[in-house]
């Protein structure tokens, strides 16, 4: 989660210093997507959540113990990755445009943490000792952090 920590930060550090984008575009087009397609975003994203367990119990089933393996853990890594990005982007998102990620996003932005979770369980399905807590907490807890400092970061007028 650190590698991925780094990498944003320094993609963000190049866009915005070294190439001087400007993201408030792109976060008013975020914003404009999430309103018009949150229901189908969720619909499909719990779909997915939903039915990741019981895919494993079918590859199990088959016999198929590596495709297994490789869908949980891409599902977890795609939605650490996802939960990075937000909690990365809500940070500074607030402090270089004042742009709330979390109050744009709203309820689609609890998907990588459903998706996570479901693909977690998935892993502990193909591997019984995979650690779900040990895996899981980080996340909530990076996600947490990046909420309470933008909570604070409004509270103080910074």
């Amino acid at each position: 989660m650190l590698k991925i920590l780094t990498f944003l930060t320094l993609l963000w550090v190049a866009a915005r210093f070294v190439y001087g984008i400007d993201f408030f575009p792109f976060v008013d087009l975020l914003g404009r997507y999430v309103s018009d397609q949150a229901y189908p975003v969720l619909g499909i994203g719990t779909v997915v959540a939903l039915a990741l367990p019981g895919i494993t119990r079918a590859f199990e089933g088959f016999g198929w113990y590596s495709l297994m393996y490789s869908l949980a853990k891409l599902f977890f890594s795609l939605s650490t990755f996802l939960i990075c990005l937000v909690s990365l982007a809500a940070v500074l998102f607030w402090f270089d445009l004042g742009v709330d990620v979390w109050s744009l996003l709203g309820l689609p932005a609890l998907l990588p943490f459903i998706i996570a979770s479901s693909a977690a369980f998935s892993l502990h399905i193909a591997d019984f000792n995979y650690p779900v807590k040990e895996a899981l907490v980080p996340l909530f807890m990076l996600a947490g952090l990046s909420l309470f400092i933008v909570i604070l970061a409004v509270f103080y007028g910074v």
